[in-house]
């Protein structure tokens, strides 16, 4: 089994996630995660740490869900670009996925409207011109419609609330690792 799971992940090595190719990005990671019995990680979010009464028997299943959650994560940063790296460092696999869903298949259905539309022509030279509304976004404009993950305010994706960045700040001065810190954070 360990040769499948080595060769399956040699699919996600091939092509890192550049923003272009999501969609058959995001199908060969699920094919590699089925196959790893971990889908489930980029499909739910992360659940409620159990109570101090908990069973031991839920205490393990929570720690091994954060394990997996840990193994997913890396291993979906480590298949990205370092530029769509950056922005999601700090987010868990299940947040990662519906950030990118959020921003790269709105920008492929975009790209997809806008070949199959229609140019008008414009008076005078002849050249074909996209009406104003049609027009794509730039690579670096943020979806409106969005909201921050963290902080739940439109305008901004978590990789840049400045909520936060601050509390990543503080964790960092404080010498709180970057798990331990997603695990506070993920207490809350």
């Amino acid at each position: 089994m360990e040769n499948n799971t080595i060769s399956l992940r040699s699919l996600l090595e091939k092509e890192k996630l550049n923003g272009i190719n999501f969609l058959d990005w995001f199908r060969n990671l699920r094919i590699v995660l089925k196959q790893e019995r971990k889908e489930y990680v980029i499909e739910e979010p992360v659940p409620n740490e159990p109570g101090t009464n908990a069973s031991r028997a839920n205490k393990h299943k929570f720690k091994k869900h954060m394990d997996e959650i840990l193994d997913v994560g890396c291993l979906v940063l480590v298949t990205m670009t370092p530029e769509l790296q950056k922005q999601r460092e700090y987010m868990v696999a299940y947040e990662m996925i519906q950030n990118l869903k959020e921003i790269l298949k709105g920008k492929h259905k975009n790209r997809a409207k806008g070949k199959r539309k229609k140019r008008t022509k414009s008076k005078g030279n002849g050249e074909s011109k996209p009406k104003e509304k049609d027009a794509l976004k730039t690579e670096g404009e943020i979806s409106k419609e969005g909201k921050c993950f963290h902080c739940d305010k439109p305008g901004h994706l978590k990789g840049n609330c400045p909520v936060y960045l601050e509390e990543v700040k503080k964790a960092k001065a404080v010498g709180v690792s970057n798990f331990v810190f997603m695990l506070l954070i993920l207490s809350c």
